[in-house]
């Protein structure tokens, strides 16, 4: 009986010690909550969409809406209370072409899937894009977000030659400053 209670509570430890635990849910309350839309930049006007997200990265139900304030693409959305620490974002509208040097020829939506608990500032680009469906599959099958994310963002940075030591974290990259952002946004534009 005493080897399997304290088997029992190893088992338990080892469980919630677990670099793959389960993610508990925590609220969040942002002042104000900033980003960037950027395929080239979004225009102003554009829909920018922020929803909650569940443990399983499900829709809650609780939605605010912006849109982009200024040519770099900007966006900010004031007072934003979630009872998740876990938003997607999505974003609709025209964008400037980086390729041709015009506006695009049709709309665009891009997302971005985050853990806002410690980030006030959020950007939507094509890598949280590529991202998002991956570790929607990766959280699907048992993984806790942070590795989901990690494994999300390691394997699409594969699909074009590079790394996490090249490039940082896809929500916080911009278009006007980091290089690898721009070629991968030129490289998925193409002649389009």
């Amino acid at each position: 009986m005493k080897k399997n209670l304290l088997f029992a509570l190893a088992l338990v430890l080892f469980v919630g010690c677990s670099s793959n635990a389960p993610d508990r849910l925590t609220s969040v309350n942002k002042t104000i909550f900033t980003g960037k839309v950027q395929k080239g930049p979004f225009v102003i006007g554009s829909t920018v969409d922020i929803f909650e997200l569940d443990r399983t990265l499900s829709q809650s139900g609780k939605m605010f809406a912006t849109t982009i304030s200024d040519a770099s693409g900007s966006f900010y959305q004031r007072n934003l209370q979630l009872g998740s620490q876990f938003v997607e974002l999505r974003a609709s509208g025209f964008y400037f072409n980086e390729v041709s040097g015009k506006l695009s020829d049709s709309p665009l939506t891009l997302f971005a899937i985050a853990d806002i608990s410690s980030a006030d500032n959020v950007n939507v680009n094509i890598l949280t894009t590529l991202e998002c469906s991956r570790l929607l599959t990766l959280v699907s099958e048992g993984k806790n977000f942070a590795n989901a994310k990690r494994q999300a963002h390691e394997e699409v940075l594969a699909l074009f030659g590079m790394t996490t030591q090249d490039v940082g974290s896809a929500e916080t990259l911009d278009i006007e400053t980091d290089a690898q952002l721009l070629v991968v946004s030129a490289i998925v534009q193409g002649r389009r």
